[in-house]
């Protein structure tokens, strides 16, 4: 694991998923392939059918909507970009439609790219809450836009499938992540940056004893980086502010 600087070089790609604007961005998206199912009498809501027979909730951005009525037949199968959401309950896995790659059917005068993302990758940006070593599993808060011009950001969490070593917690991580069933599991990650509180500096008085130091101006301390915590004793819950439809922040 390599600690990057905040900034990161836009590169554009032929990849579905483009890379983060930003070291610090935070996002989830990933790459779903299957057929979508509408439930009766309500296109926007459904169940998306992958190819290896998994059924994962399903609903369709307002964004892609219309392309959808207009030219995507739903009897096939599609390529989809997918914002993922996990719950307590089961099913665990639930995504949002945010778009489909398939260039042959959206841009017939153009050759279609070989794609190096498959289905199933999940790229996830966000700061690792907690993990549990005994179980296998850990936590990421990942920051949405905030809904109008002004507003202020909220969050949401994912529970993903796998282990984090050097004390993860508080810290800012990219994770390369791969769908099995309805878990998401982490196959790969890097640590970014360290989110948490950081300790008072000391200095020495001319007698030799320590104190804490005092920013100039005020009586707050002045701040040093530490290394993170461990895991809160007990696990977040996901469900909160899970039902409504804000996006996480990307690119």
């Amino acid at each position: 694991m390599t600690t990057t600087t905040e900034q990161t070089p836009k590169t554009e790609t032929n990849e579905p998923i483009q890379p983060p604007d930003t070291a610090l961005q935070y996002r989830a998206i990933g790459l779903l392939q299957g057929r979508y199912v509408p439930d009766e009498g309500e296109l926007t809501l459904g169940t998306l059918h992958t190819t290896d027979g998994t059924q994962i909730e399903a609903v369709i951005l307002g964004k892609l909507l219309g392309l959808v009525k207009s030219r995507i037949d739903l009897e096939r199968e599609h390529l989809w970009v997918v914002y993922p959401k996990t719950r307590d309950e089961e099913p665990k896995l639930h995504v949002q439609l945010a778009g489909i790659w398939e260039p042959e059917t959206l841009h017939p005068d153009s050759p279609a790219p070989t794609l190096e993302q498959k289905p199933d990758y999940f790229s996830i940006q966000g700061e690792v809450i907690y993990q549990h070593k005994e179980e296998g599993w850990l936590v990421v808060r990942i920051r949405r836009k905030p809904r109008t011009e002004g507003g202020k950001p909220d969050y949401f969490k994912l529970k993903l499938q796998g282990f984090l070593p050097e004390r993860p917690v508080k810290n800012f991580w990219h994770l390369h992540v791969q769908r099995e069933g309805n878990n998401l599991v982490v196959e790969d990650g890097e640590r970014i940056a360290y989110l948490g509180e950081k300790k008072p500096k000391k200095k020495k008085t001319k007698k030799g004893k320590s104190t804490k130091g005092k920013q100039k101006g005020g009586d707050g301390a002045v701040k040093q980086p530490v290394e993170a915590a461990a895991s809160p004793k007990e696990p977040p819950k996901l469900k909160k502010n899970q039902s409504d439809s804000g996006l996480p922040e990307q690119q």
